[in-house]
């Protein structure tokens, strides 16, 4: 074997720009690197820390991540802001063109109105909504799960669960606004917007491409016609590819042995809502599958000022990580019983998918 790791030899050179860590922008940099680099980081498959487990005491696996792509919509409806008093009512306000224009993304079923948004997207197939019935049952209280957000209803694409949203399907979401005087809260300053900024995100699902939605998006808004409005669209750095590993993949099949060892019983199939572009640009250009082998918690408020980690898991994550490298470079005839499992795994899948077939699930 090969080794379950990219193994970097690479030096930067001293003169060198330096790029800052790029994760959370989409990490435009990996991909070319991996295309140069493929040999030197030739590899069997890859284990993953990003992610997590479903609840204490219960382990999980994750099958797949969701793909991203973001832009800009911007508004212009006068040179400068205008006194209220003068000009409301007479102009376009700026602020109310861009809520039409978000208004625009979403039909009244909750579905994105974009066209040809969905292009690629399979619907959820029985396997998969039994693996998030499974999951709801054993590990997913969805009143709690709102309760601990302060969220009061949940929401979203008719016709689907709340996991089944955050899992499978795509989204498009604004993640930021800006228009007009936004003061401390109890002042005011009397004028109309003349221009008007929101960023959005879209989170995709396996079978969308980030660079044809963000052609679908950008003729939508260029199809976008508000009175007194210049509407314009501009693609942000944040790009992602959806990523699914094969639940017969070894590195999968490695991490739910292990998983299945140390929690006691075999793991919860789960997909992250998130993005994770290394995944997808390892399977692209090194050949190789990911698995997410990870501990964080559900409550682990990921991306919040207040984002923890326990120590439990830490240590829980340390002896598991010497268990499944173990396994996975064959300690104790693991390499055999890996590639005995995932044969195992692709027949059941197999059936599975040809008795979905004949219409017998």
């Amino acid at each position: 074997m090969r080794g379950w790791g990219a193994r970097s030899g690479a030096r930067r050179r001293a003169d060198a720009p330096r790029r800052p860590s790029q994760e959370e922008i989409g990490s435009p940099d990996l991909d070319p690197f991996l295309e140069t680099h493929s040999k030197l980081l030739a590899a069997d498959g890859a284990l993953s820390a990003d992610g997590g487990q479903a609840r204490p005491g219960a382990g999980s696996l994750t099958l797949g991540l969701r793909g991203a792509a973001a832009f800009e919509m911007a508004v212009a409806t006068a040179a400068t802001d205008l006194h209220s008093g003068s000009y409301g009512g007479s102009v376009q306000n700026a602020a109310h063109a861009m809520a039409a224009a978000i208004g625009s993304l979403h039909d009244a079923k909750g579905r994105v109105a974009i066209k040809g948004f969905y292009s690629g997207v399979r619907p959820p197939r029985k396997v998969d909504r039994a693996d998030v019935a499974a999951f709801a049952a054993a590990a997913f209280d969805e009143a709690a799960d709102l309760a601990d957000v302060g969220a009061t209803a949940a929401v979203g694409e008719k016709g689907f669960s709340t996991l089944e949203r955050r899992w499978l399907r795509p989204t498009c979401d604004v993640v930021g606004a800006a228009s007009g005087f936004a003061g401390p809260p109890g002042t005011v300053k009397t004028i109309v917007p003349a221009t008007a900024l929101v960023k959005v995100v879209c989170r995709l699902v396996p079978g969308q491409d980030p660079d044809a939605v963000l052609a679908a998006a950008r003729a939508h808004v260029s199809s976008l016609r508000v009175p007194g409005a210049n509407v314009t669209f501009a693609p942000l750095p944040f790009k992602a590819t959806p990523y699914e590993i094969g639940r017969d993949a070894p590195t999968n099949v490695g991490a739910a042995a292990v998983l299945e060892e140390m929690y006691g019983s075999p793991p919860l199939s789960t997909w992250m809502g998130g993005s994770i572009p290394a995944t997808s640009a390892f399977k692209k250009h090194l050949g190789i599958e990911t698995a997410l082998f990870a501990f964080g918690l559900p409550d682990d408020r990921v991306h919040a000022p207040d984002e923890r980690y326990r120590l439990s898991q830490f240590e829980l994550a340390r002896e598991a990580y010497v268990r499944v490298l173990h396994f996975l470079g064959g300690g104790a005839k693991g390499e055999a019983a890996a590639v005995a499992r995932a044969e195992e795994e692709a027949e059941a899948v197999r059936r599975a998918e040809a008795a979905e077939g004949r219409g017998e699930l």
